[in-house]
């Protein structure tokens, strides 16, 4: 019964982790996403700038 609990603790912990480290790879995929995205609207509005005043 101990070594079953000790098992499923193991597992929980283990588990945990892996949970973990997925969410924190998902948050950073989409914090480098947004970050693009933030870098992309700058230069673009950039450029834009730059083309009004040639025009």
């Amino acid at each position: 019964m101990i070594l079953l609990y000790n098992v499923i603790k193991f597992m929980g912990q283990h588990l945990a982790v892996v949970v973990g480290l997925t969410y924190f790879k998902i948050v950073m995929e989409i914090g480098k996403a947004i970050l693009h995205t933030l870098i992309l609207i700058l230069i673009y509005q950039k450029v834009m700038d730059h083309i009004i005043i040639f025009l």
